[in-house]
């Protein structure tokens, strides 16, 4: 029976050791704390406009939560 699953999971760990590698090569080693703190006005920003199918929602929902 183990000998059924041993391939299968073999592949899975190998995906998921080339995702690691390949995450964290993409992203120039940067946590996102470090991306934060370098781009606070991306990262903690508050959008006071709606486009698209959010602002149809707002609509016809008749919210009143960004204070219009």
């Amino acid at each position: 029976m183990f000998k059924q699953y041993f391939k299968p999971i073999l592949i899975l760990i190998a995906a998921i050791i080339l995702c690691s590698i390949l995450a964290r090569t993409l992203n120039g080693n940067e946590t996102l704390a470090e991306y934060a703190a370098k781009n606070p006005e991306i990262a903690y920003g508050e959008s006071k406009t709606l486009s698209g199918e959010d602002s149809e929602l707002y609509e016809i929902s008749g919210n009143n939560a960004l204070g219009k």
